[in-house]
């Protein structure tokens, strides 16, 4: 999942991720995680982006929040439906067993 809009920025601004990085003063991993938001962004990252995008901080924040929110949303689907399926398994195995039991009364 991608910050659009830091990827937009930096794109329009004709840098590299590494760039951007050495801009911002940090290791080109974490930018790289900021980018990707597999990195939280903290309110010195959304300053250090204001100042080299002349872009509020809070539209990053914002941002980064958002990618925050559906990761997290995407992580309880992919619980609920793993739930579901052992559910859905339980189900099928009382099927049987009501099923097996029926016939061997009816035998």
């Amino acid at each position: 999942m991608e910050n659009v809009l830091m990827q937009v920025c930096r794109e329009m601004h004709n840098l590299t991720k590494r760039q951007v990085a050495r801009k911002l003063g940090i290791p080109a991993t974490d930018y790289y995680d900021l980018e990707t938001a597999k990195l939280a962004m903290t309110p010195v990252h959304g300053k250090a982006l204001e100042t080299l995008y002349n872009i509020k901080s809070h539209y990053f924040l914002e941002a980064s929040g958002q990618l925050d929110q559906i990761r997290t949303l995407k992580e309880i689907i992919r619980q609920q439906k793993d739930e579901l399926k052992r559910i859905n398994a339980l189900m099928e195995g009382g099927y049987e067993l009501l099923h097996q039991d029926r016939q061997s009364k009816a035998s």
